[in-house]
């Protein structure tokens, strides 16, 4: 009787027997036939396509014709049918679970395997290699020797996960400026922003459609609407809902800290507000907890005044960083005598960042008369030594606009030169902050 071939049952006639010499000129046409078509799939690249089935970070694939084995170099093409959320294996076949791998040795991150992706697997004899998906996959990069230099090309927005072991590492810019690692990669806000509502202007604020990167850089935080949170009321989930962490309430003219917060996969997007700039106490909220809402990322602060009300400005947003200009300055210092020595006045801005002033200063000395403002980091008693200097004398005005650094008490630092100074204003125009 004639046989078939192992893989795809080809007919394989008995050359010595008549009946089937007889009928090899028709097989034979259909067998080739079938290696045509094969063929055709491998070329173009269908020939091992499959969807996954199981569980996120335990896949399985069935081939066909099925294998028994697995062989270095086998290699699959598979479509994900559910987001991994941590390291993952597949299973082909029922041979038996083999760990997925990228960078050789590595353990998948979450969300390398997106429902919807296709990805390239290869068997190393030991593991199964992630070669590629059809999503860029963050990679590793890894100096072999200290002092190494490693040359990337990042383009806007992408994301580059660096594990760094020593703790003097540098990123240094196009420009040979050293940057620091929150500020050089994976923490640009990309679209997202946030403004005064035009409703209740005082108590909600109104979030943009736009993204960011959770803080721990596991999570992309999509904000697919346009999300109204009113802060005066508890939080909860949706547009025009309550907006405060569970327990805590809009403070008296201080600042408060607002978060965009989702679940591990990204399908719940939401904002929240809090008094702690660390965001310490979201973890606890009841309605963060119900819903695993436990990725986060710090967007900006909001101020109020003396009622309890939200400040009114603008909000401008800017790869890593964000300013806030108030509608309406705020006064901050307004003295006819600067004291020699030097003064701190808490303001009313975030801790910790720069605030943007604008101040007057006027002299009356025949030489020259001068107030120091000092950078928080910089309280030198030193005119070299500080920020920045106003000089005027012969009852001239010196006008200056800048940016000075405040302490994490919120405070400002000034000192005149001498006694003889007719006034000095200080006007509070905003702030800048580095996310």
């Amino acid at each position: 009787m004639p046989t078939n071939t192992t893989n795809y049952n080809f007919l394989k006639p008995l050359v010595d027997n008549p009946i089937d010499q007889d009928q090899w000129g028709t097989q034979n046409n259909q067998n080739w036939d079938s290696v045509d078509d094969e063929l055709l799939e491998i070329q173009n690249g269908r020939g091992n396509f499959y969807t996954t089935s199981g569980s996120a970070n335990a896949y399985t694939i069935t081939t066909s014709p099925s294998l028994s084995s697995l062989t270095e170099g086998d290699t699959f093409l598979i479509k994900i049918h559910a987001t991994n959320t941590d390291a993952s294996t597949i299973d082909v076949d029922g041979i038996g679970a083999v760990n997925i791998k990228k960078n050789v040795s590595d353990d998948l991150f979450a969300n390398d395997l997106m429902i919807g992706d296709y990805a390239e697997v290869t068997y190393d004899g030991v593991n199964f290699i992630l070669r590629n998906t059809s999503r860029a996959v963050d990679g590793r990069f890894e100096a072999i020797d200290s002092g190494a230099d490693i040359d990337l090309e990042i383009r806007r927005n992408d994301l580059l996960r660096i594990d760094i072991t020593d703790s003097t590492t540098d990123i240094i810019n196009n420009d040979g400026n050293s940057v620091s690692l929150p500020n050089a990669f994976g923490f640009s806000l990309f679209t997202l922003s946030m403004s005064n509502s035009s409703g209740d202007a005082e108590h909600d604020m109104d979030f943009a459609v736009g993204g960011c990167m959770s803080d721990d850089l596991t999570t992309f935080i999509n904000n697919t609407s346009t999300l109204t949170k009113q802060f005066d009321d508890t939080f909860a989930l949706g547009n025009n809902a309550g907006g405060m962490v569970d327990g805590e309430t809009i403070p008296n003219n201080l600042p408060f800290y607002i978060y965009a917060i989702t679940n591990i996969d990204g399908s719940i997007v939401d904002f929240i507000g809090t008094t702690t700039r660390d965001g310490s106490t979201i973890s606890g909220d009841p309605v963060v907890v119900a819903n695993s809402l436990n990725k986060k990322r710090y967007i900006g602060a909001v101020f109020t005044d003396t009622s309890n009300n939200i400040r009114q400005g603008s909000y401008n947003y800017n790869g890593n960083s964000y300013e806030f200009i108030y509608n309406v300055p705020i006064l901050q210092v307004s003295t006819s005598a600067p004291s020699t020595v030097r003064v701190g006045v808490t303001v009313s801005v975030p801790p910790n960042c720069f605030i943007k002033i604008n101040s007057k200063y006027q002299d009356d000395d025949v030489t020259t008369g001068g107030v120091i403002i000092f950078d928080a980091n910089r309280l030198d008693e030193a005119v070299t030594q500080s920020s920045s200097t106003l000089l005027a004398n012969n009852n001239l005005i010196a006008i200056i606009q800048d940016y000075f650094l405040i302490s994490s008490s919120r405070e400002l630092f000034y000192k005149a030169n001498d006694g003889v100074a007719n006034f000095l204003e200080v006007l509070n125009l905003g702030w800048k902050e580095y996310l």
